[in-house]
């Protein structure tokens, strides 16, 4: 089965190449070219047709500290450790770049070879890195600065998460004509559970949840000329299948956990949905009546779970862009909305000058800071207050 992914721009198709490993040595981000920051604004709500949600006003604020040319190309993927002093980005330069979020400066690249990743997870100690891309899955010692292992030449993958404890990982893969998820040791890269989709004709996420008991997958249900969204959640140290259910007729949407209120939050162009993370049942509803859209490519929550960040791409007289919506998940108010152009760069694809637009939206585990990803190749690190 071929899998399309749906990108914010004609541009973004993710291409990211792996093979072999070259780490080089530290470089400073001094000798990466600033933006300018003041070229991205809230943008004001109620100018948006059809959208029945209203801004408030809120103690919530978000201060830009930097925004710097981080990649040659797209962002598609960023991970954090668990610290929040680490950070990892993926781009279709070729480049994996580890950063030290407390200064911004790049502790060490990945050089890799031709090849799409999708996803990348880094381990909350920062030593391991794992990627899943189109040729299979790779193993990094961030330590060592060596590939440990490769899994699944012939195969791709496009979404995988690692344990809280960093020893486990999970993946999804199409095999025999079924999707399936894969536990697999971090170490050794060995198996250790799989699950059989049950519904699932493509699974486009696998998500783990913070305290690592649930393992969900979020994928669709083509149904002759309709698609619907199916989510199916296992509990890990069981086995068991918790429940399968449908929030969306929408493709494009993204799941995330909350611990502390036991929660699945489903977010879908036309609304988020906050279902029971254990038993699967509905608990509340924020819809509207979105513009056309064209997809959610990245949504976060912060850690104290009342704050929801998510990237919306959309299709406006012809011309493609994104927004990144705040929300207060304990109201279901809308708190800010930004637009995602911070300037122009070139299409590698149509070699015409584009806009940059958002692709990848993660704040990090402490709270503090929201850092977004462009298909330019430029990152942008707000600081959060008033949370």
């Amino acid at each position: 089965m071929i899998k399309t992914q749906i990108s914010l721009s004609l541009s973004i198709t993710l291409t990211l190449l792996i093979s072999s490993v070259t780490v080089l040595q530290a470089e400073t981000i001094n000798n990466i070219q600033n933006l300018n920051i003041n070229q991205l604004k809230p943008v004001n709500i109620s100018t948006h047709k059809n959208n029945t949600q209203k801004a408030v006003n809120s103690q919530f604020q978000l201060t830009p500290i930097r925004t710097f040319q981080a990649h040659s190309k797209g962002i598609p993927s960023i991970a954090i450790t668990q610290d929040s002093k680490i950070m990892a980005s993926a781009s279709k330069d070729g480049m994996i770049k580890i950063w030290d979020l407390r200064n911004q400066k790049i502790i060490s690249t990945i050089q890799t070879e031709r090849l799409w990743i999708y996803s990348i997870a880094i381990t909350p100690d920062a030593t391991k890195l794992v990627a899943g891309g189109e040729k299979g899955i790779k193993i990094w010692d961030l330590k060592e600065r060596k590939l440990l292992r490769s899994l699944y030449s012939d195969k791709a993958f496009y979404s995988l998460a690692i344990s809280p404890n960093g020893k486990t990982f999970v993946n999804s893969i199409y095999d025999k004509f079924r999707e399936r998820i894969e536990l697999r040791n971090l170490n050794d890269g060995q198996l250790i559970k799989s699950w059989n989709t049950k519904e699932s004709s493509s699974v486009e996420q696998v998500y783990l949840s913070q305290d690592g008991s649930t393992v969900l997958s979020n994928g669709y249900l083509d149904i002759g000329r309709n698609t619907k969204q199916v989510v199916e959640a296992w509990d890990i140290k069981t086995g068991n299948q918790l429940y399968t259910i449908y929030p969306s007729d929408n493709r494009q949407c993204k799941i995330l956990t909350q611990m502390a209120t036991q929660s699945l939050i489903n977010v879908c162009k036309d609304g988020i949905k906050i279902f029971n993370l254990k038993t699967g049942s509905l608990n509340r509803n924020f819809s509207w009546q979105q513009e056309k859209g064209y997809s959610i490519p990245s949504a976060s929550i912060q850690s104290n779970g009342k704050i929801l960040a998510y990237i919306h791409g959309y299709e406006f007289d012809d011309h493609y862009g994104s927004y990144m919506h705040i929300w207060d998940l304990n109201t279901g108010n809308k708190l800010k909305e930004l637009k995602g152009n911070i300037g122009e760069y070139v299409d590698e694809i149509f070699k015409e000058r584009a806009k940059a637009e958002f692709i990848n939206v993660n704040f990090t585990p402490d709270g503090t800071k929201l850092i977004a990803g462009y298909t330019s190749g430029a990152i942008q690190i707000w600081k959060v207050s008033g949370k």
